[in-house]
């Protein structure tokens, strides 16, 4: 801790600085790495998935209330899936080199 101070006025101190700020010259900037997959929703209740270059793995599908509906291992590029129904879905996918995706598709 560096300073503390109330009401406009400062309490403490920390002996080591002679200040109340630290500066830094280094900048932690930090990057989505790219998805593993892309989940696209196209015509009637189809769902388009892209896998990401040798990328391979298995997609799971879930309810929102978190019942599993659907499990298909992912090899091709793309893949054309029909959805149980319209509605919001919740998946993940486990890339078989450990990588973890999840996210929603709202299915019209």
């Amino acid at each position: 801790m560096l300073c503390v101070s109330e009401n406009g006025e400062l309490i403490y101190q920390n002996e080591q600085y002679n200040t109340c700020f630290m500066k830094s010259n280094e900048v932690n900037v930090f990057e989505n790495p790219p998805p593993f997959l892309n989940v696209l929703p196209v015509s009637g209740e189809e769902l388009l998935l892209q896998l990401s270059p040798g990328d391979v793995g298995n997609f799971f599908l879930y309810t929102p209330n978190g019942k599993r509906i659907l499990k298909c291992p992912l090899t091709a590029p793309e893949t054309t899936l029909c959805a149980p129904g319209r509605g919001l879905y919740l998946y993940r996918f486990v890339s078989e080199k450990g990588g973890v995706q999840s996210g929603k598709v709202v299915v019209e």
